[in-house]
């Protein structure tokens, strides 16, 4: 090889080669990390929306049976009424 004053005339140098992989490295590296954070995130806020889902449907399932029964109760107590009231004018 032929040196130019204590260079290399052509070609790439080592601290170049270096500066670049540094670079590549810390972008994947970034890049890994934002998708793995990404990732858990989501997953997280998926398991979060179906414990809230469960809740709200017990919640509802709660409300509704409480409703029935107390239509039921009613129906019983108007049917009890009706059973026992005098209708002669």
């Amino acid at each position: 090889m032929k040196r130019n004053s204590g260079r290399f005339a052509k070609g790439i140098k080592l601290s170049t080669v270096i500066g670049l992989l540094s670079v590549f490295i810390l972008l994947s590296s970034a890049g890994i990390g934002s998708l793995a954070s990404y990732t858990n995130g989501r997953d997280a806020l998926a398991a979060q929306t179906l414990r809230l889902n469960e809740y709200h449907a017990e919640e509802l399932a709660r409300i509704g049976s409480t409703a029935i029964e107390t239509m039921q109760k009613s129906l019983q107590e108007a049917a009890a009424f009706a059973a026992t009231a005098d209708y002669t004018p």
